[in-house]
């Protein structure tokens, strides 16, 4: 197993996640192998919107964790593309990790998701 930070763009009409990395890493090199993954997600309250710092009402300042488990596929041809224009609108300060030789763009397929709060609920 390898952990690492990633970027990640959300498709919510496809219920996928799309990530992307170079292919001359360990972490590609996992996936070659074994195509099964688990993604942590945390919404870090500390950097929320600040319009919430006003409001004392105990909803809004709760943390969650999210656990996704899915299948990952390396995308080609106009797929790739299309999902890497997408990971780029919504990344666009990372561009240097999302578009450029030997950078694929991958898909999750989420299978399920465990969530857990602050109280470990």
């Amino acid at each position: 197993p390898h952990l690492s930070l990633m970027n990640f763009t959300f498709v919510e009409n496809e219920q996928l996640i799309i990530v992307s990395t170079r292919r001359n890493t360990l972490k590609f090199e996992n996936i070659e192998h074994d195509p099964k993954v688990s993604i942590l997600i945390h919404d870090f309250p500390n950097i929320r919107d600040e319009s919430l710092e006003d409001n004392d009402d105990e909803q809004d300042h709760r943390t969650y964790s999210i656990t996704l488990y899915g299948k990952v596929k390396v995308e080609s041809g106009s797929e790739a593309e299309r999902f890497r224009q997408l990971h780029l609108e919504q990344n666009q300060s990372q561009q240097q990790f999302i578009v450029g030789p030997n950078i694929d763009i991958l898909t999750i397929l989420i299978s399920f998701a465990r969530i857990c709060n602050n109280k470990d609920k």
